[in-house]
């Protein structure tokens, strides 16, 4: 009997140990490259690099709103697109955006007024931006606020109970009958509907239209009250930033290098050393540990390659029949994969690794290895893909020499 219990413990022990490893492995097999991505639009950023935003042009019209409504939505609509466009491009980094709530000239004057007769000296001085360029933005919507309501039915049951008793006298209570009616009560809602377009066109530091692009699809549409599971109408601030945050995104992409994510998936065929450094965020860890098992690898290959092709030559030129020729060369390629696909793993490994350490060139240089090694590894001829189509994105600029200085964050000045 105690043996009994003794192995369905160690059964039980290599169940559990078997699960927590398989989840190890299963859990946080994505992992994470972060990219400075070149405009999507514009070639040569540093002639829009310092950009003036002046007031946008909204116009409101609509339904259910007064004049002096459609002046408020529209001061606010304004001044979300000018904050949204000045932090997203302050966060990217590359263009300098300056508007009427950053740089007021008329508050800097009344700072330097006050300050002029300071005794700690500070001094201001308004210096306007050398040949700005600028972003020009225009806007129309209609803004159609409608109330009414919403015939919501409630069903009301009564239910009657009567008092019982067992045979030993114990009271209990017990349905005796049920009553049900239906109760309509008229709900008041507010519905909010807004649809419009969007244009931006900037005209870069020698005043010439760099870019242009139109919004025509901008749509907003909100229910509180009545029915729906909203109880508050929504404020202006909050329809704007619903209207704009797509807007703000495409065009910043169009116009100024951005940073961009993308999810990777570690091979779990490679090196389990190396596999659970990727995994844990070492990179410069696995790159180093990879780095002297690819040598070995790289070596053996080599070896095996050169014994493989040593063989097949001189069987290909003892071999007069052409066709049996072309044979052995598909034999000899099938002979090589059979040698080379099973390193494929570590060197897609060393292609993510590289990539998300930011050396495209040299992760593009792995995952065309990994995929001749393995014509059948998917992944590294998906990531071959996408690593080329980056490269090639990047060299479309006019500029080359402004790329080092997407990875340094930042633009030379002009």
């Amino acid at each position: 009997m105690n043996i009994t219990i003794k192995h369905i413990l160690l059964c039980l022990l290599s169940i559990l140990t078997f699960s927590v490893l398989y989840g190890c492995n299963a859990e946080k097999r994505m992992v994470y490259a972060d990219y400075i991505m070149p405009p999507k639009v514009v070639s040569d950023v540093s002639k829009i690099q310092t950009m003036i935003i002046p007031e946008p042009e909204i116009i409101i019209r609509g339904s259910g709103i007064n004049r002096r409504t459609s002046r408020i939505i529209s001061t606010i609509f304004a001044n979300t697109i000018k904050n949204d466009f000045s932090s997203k491009l302050y966060y990217n980094g590359y263009i300098k955006a300056a508007d009427n709530i950053y740089c007021n000239s008329k508050g800097l004057r009344e700072i330097g007024r006050d300050l002029s007769g300071s005794k700690h000296g500070y001094d201001i001085k308004i210096v306007p931006p050398a040949k700005p360029a600028r972003m020009i933005i225009k806007a129309n919507f209609s803004y159609d606020r409608t109330e009414g309501r919403d015939r919501i039915n409630t069903t009301l049951t009564t239910t009657n109970f009567t008092t019982r008793y067992t045979d030993k006298g114990v009271p209990f209570s017990k349905v005796s009958s049920q009553n049900s009616r239906v109760v309509t009560n008229l709900v008041p809602f507010i519905n909010i509907k807004v649809k419009g377009s969007l244009s931006c066109t900037i005209y870069d530091s020698n005043n010439k239209v760099i870019y242009s692009r139109t919004f025509s699809d901008l749509e907003f549409e909100n229910k509180s009250g009545g029915d729906s599971e909203s109880n508050a109408e929504p404020p202006y601030p909050a329809v704007a930033q619903e209207l704009f945050t797509n807007t703000v995104n495409q065009i910043t992409t169009d116009i100024s290098p951005h940073k961009e994510t993308r999810a990777l998936v570690v091979n779990e065929k490679g090196d389990s050393a190396v596999v659970a450094l990727i995994k844990g965020t070492a990179f410069y860890d696995a790159l180093n540990r990879l780095g002297n098992i690819l040598d070995k690898e790289s070596a053996q290959i080599e070896k095996e390659s050169s014994e493989i092709n040593a063989e097949y030559d001189k069987r290909i030129n003892e071999e007069p029949d052409a066709d049996k020729q072309a044979a052995l060369e598909q034999d000899r390629k099938a002979e090589l994969v059979e040698a080379t696909k099973d390193f494929s793993p570590d060197f897609e490994n060393m292609g993510i690794i590289l990539e998300i350490l930011g050396d495209r060139n040299e992760a593009l240089e792995y995952y065309s290895i990994a995929s001749d090694y393995n014509p059948e590894n998917q992944s590294a001829k998906d990531s071959l893909t996408r690593v080329q189509e980056l490269v090639n994105a990047s060299s479309s600029i006019e500029n080359p020499n402004k790329l080092d200085n997407y990875k340094r964050g930042r633009f030379q000045e002009n």
